[in-house]
């Protein structure tokens, strides 16, 4: 999937609703992904260089929020994001 860096590409046609941020961080691309499956609340995970596999996906945890919560599920998913890599680059030194 081809993604513009810190843009939001929405895909809220059908279900389950998907969005999509990328962006890098330290030299390496992350993708943000939010997921609503139909009920509530939205799903939040952090992907290192957007690996099909979920297993090594990172779930970001949002507050419960519902559907039409949008914006704030964007921007609790990047705040929690931003959280976890400096949690893990302070581990790291």
């Amino acid at each position: 999937m081809d993604l513009n860096l810190n843009e939001w590409l929405n895909d809220l046609c059908g279900f389950p609703y998907q969005c999509y941020y990328q962006f890098i961080y330290n030299e390496t691309r992350y993708t943000i992904y939010i997921r609503w499956r139909e009920s509530d609340p939205w799903t939040a995970d952090l992907i290192t260089d957007f690996e099909e596999v979920d297993e090594n996906w990172v779930e970001l945890e949002i507050p419960f929020l519902r559907e039409g919560q949008l914006n704030e599920v964007k921007k609790e998913a990047i705040n929690c994001a931003n959280m976890y890599l400096e949690k893990i680059d302070h581990d790291r030194h």
